[in-house]
């Protein structure tokens, strides 16, 4: 099983959408971990669309993230805790 992580990704805040390298990197993986700093559910939709993603809210994410992937926490895959 290949699982990426990434964060700071701040989009769209400081940068308008996640460079080209980084997505050709995601291709394949099985799951994809976000360890915060989202901005924006942008993201989420656009990991979604390479694997299944899971992951948490950042210091500098609104309220929507917040609700959606909350402060901590441990992602699941296949009722699994990943650690």
């Amino acid at each position: 099983m290949k699982i990426g992580v990434l964060s700071d990704t701040h989009v769209p805040k400081r940068a308008k959408a996640l460079p080209a390298a980084l997505l050709e990197g995601l291709k394949g993986l099985d799951f994809i971990i976000h360890a915060g700093d989202w901005q924006s559910l942008e993201v989420y939709d656009l990991l979604s669309r390479i694997a299944p993603v899971d992951g948490v809210a950042g210091n500098v994410d609104g309220e929507e993230i917040v609700r959606r992937f909350g402060l901590k926490g441990w992602p699941t895959l296949a009722k699994h805790i990943i650690i």
